[in-house]
């Protein structure tokens, strides 16, 4: 018997769940058939058999299982389910996406996927996702492990994507403000974003807050790294990295200042 199947993956692939709409067709006996919907429970109704159990099964299966409850009533039964709408193979994505909404699994299932469909990652996007999934709860997922296809999504999962807290820097350096990290960010990777340290900075006294587990107050001798006597000191969202002044450069750095300053305005004389 020829079987319609979803676009992608062949009615094999399928695997029914709620939501999803099917048209029935029984041959010797139209009033059994129908358009109906795979309810919460995960089943069907139908005259005849009653409830039947089509979530999890593939429509193959699931044809077969009503062909097989249909022989107590009907002899040789010949039955053919059409997928009308695959209602059930959804997730939710929402937060720091392009494009949030609903979206289909049946054209791929990896998280990288579903992210592509809704148009890829926002400019503030954080560097994890949540995924609420029912009947486990909420699995928090690096975005570097997601972009690389290595989390797989489920039939009613809802996807989130908070907004990034950044990092910010602080104090002697030549752009402080807030960072948006992306992927695995160093505290030299963050001060150059900051374009450099000014004069005055001390590089062996600087502070890295960090709130959460693992939290409090980090002191990186930043000299030391930049000899290669030290690894750098990778970043967390959330960050706040402050870069102190020392006294004696703020003092000498003040001073040539004010020299610039009066040799400039004697020329203006």
């Amino acid at each position: 018997m020829a079987l319609q199947g979803p676009p992608a993956g062949g009615a094999q692939a399928y695997v029914l769940a709620p939501g999803d709409l099917l048209e029935i067709k029984v041959l010797q006996a139209p009033e059994v058939g129908g358009t109906v919907r795979v309810g919460p429970s995960g089943t069907v109704a139908l005259a005849l058999v009653g409830e039947l159990r089509a979530q999890g099964l593939s429509l193959r299966e699931f044809e077969a299982a009503l062909t097989e409850a249909l022989r107590r009533y009907i002899r040789q039964p010949l039955v053919q389910v059409v997928l009308k709408e695959p209602l059930g193979q959804r997730v939710s994505v929402l937060g720091e996406v392009a494009r949030p909404g609903l979206y289909s699994l049946l054209q791929g299932r990896a998280l990288v996927d579903v992210l592509s469909m809704a148009g890829g990652l926002g400019p503030e996007a954080g560097p994890y996702c949540l995924v609420q999934r029912p009947g486990v709860g909420t699995i928090r997922v690096a975005l570097q492990e997601a972009l690389q296809g290595g989390f797989i999504l489920q039939p009613g999962d809802v996807l989130h994507v908070p907004r990034a807290r950044g990092v910010f820097v602080l104090g002697a350096v030549n752009k402080p403000g807030r960072f948006i990290l992306r992927g695995r960010t160093s505290l030299g990777m963050l001060l150059g974003m900051a374009r450099g340290l000014k004069p005055q900075a001390s590089k062996g006294r600087i502070r890295i807050y960090r709130s959460g587990p693992g939290g409090g107050v980090l002191e990186v001798n930043y000299g030391r790294i930049l000899r290669g006597l030290q690894e750098d000191v990778p970043l967390r969202d959330g960050d706040v990295v402050l870069v102190p002044t020392d006294p004696v450069k703020g003092f000498l750095t003040g001073f040539l200042d004010t020299i610039r300053g009066f040799f400039t305005f004697s020329k203006g004389l």
